[in-house]
């Protein structure tokens, strides 16, 4: 348990070093906007147009915070006590991290939330994780799609809450289909990828007493499904 929590760990900071490359490119826009409206401020003496310089400076600014506090959130929270956790929220803090990876540029990204939805238990950390993997393959294989979309839904059924990422690349090829979830087998090669991504985002989910199952491999739709045991319905999402 200590070697999987360990290598869960170290998925998730390989995975936080691609979402960094693309908030720098983010953050660069907004410093740039800000270096450029200070320049500009210099030779202004009119007080309103100063005071709108000075807004765009703070809104800038505000929105290089917001990713800054998004990025070491994610590489620091270590939340490994079990609690309730609503799959929402998890997803809603997964598509904001795949909107700051390169590979989602032209991708368009959208959720489809059942709302209320039960809250599960288990360690928030490991489903950011779970979903962040699945999330970050979906990437990787509408990279030359003619159609790129990429769909997070949740939903409540039979004691159950069910989050599905489903993706328009060209699905999973037959062959492939038997392995995907062995450990150290990846079809990326190995720069770009361990193979220990989805064995062990299996592997949490199991420990939670749940699964996750590739449900469609077709192209145009692929589909993976976290499925968790709900918690008390009376709960809050």
């Amino acid at each position: 348990k200590q070697m999987t929590a360990q290598l869960l760990h170290q998925e998730k900071m390989a995975a936080l070093g691609l979402v960094t490359a693309g908030v720098a490119h983010e953050i660069g826009n907004p410093l740039s906007g800000v270096l450029a409206e200070a320049k500009r401020g210099r030779g202004v003496d009119d007080p309103q147009e100063l005071r709108s310089i000075l807004s765009t400076v703070e809104d800038l600014a505000q929105r290089m915070s917001r990713l800054l506090r998004e990025l070491v959130d994610f590489g620091r929270r270590r939340r490994d006590l079990a609690a309730l956790v609503s799959l929402n929220q998890v997803s809603e803090d997964v598509v904001r991290l795949l909107g700051h990876d390169p590979r989602s540029r032209g991708v368009t990204i959208e959720t489809q939330l059942t709302d209320p939805l039960p809250p599960v238990r288990a360690k928030e950390d490991q489903l950011v994780q779970v979903l962040l993997n699945l999330g970050l393959n979906a990437l990787d294989s509408l990279q030359g799609a003619e159609e790129r979309k990429l769909l997070i839904e949740t939903e409540a059924q039979d004691g159950e809450v069910r989050v599905r990422v489903i993706d328009s690349g060209p699905g999973v090829p037959r062959s492939q289909r038997a392995r995907i979830f062995e450990p150290f087998w990846t079809s990326k090669g190995a720069e770009r990828g361990t193979g220990l991504g989805l064995f062990l985002s299996r592997d949490v989910a199991e420990s939670l007493g749940g699964r996750l199952e590739l449900v469609s491999a077709e192209p145009g739709r692929c589909v993976f499904e976290l499925s968790l045991p709900s918690e008390d319905e009376g709960e809050p999402s």
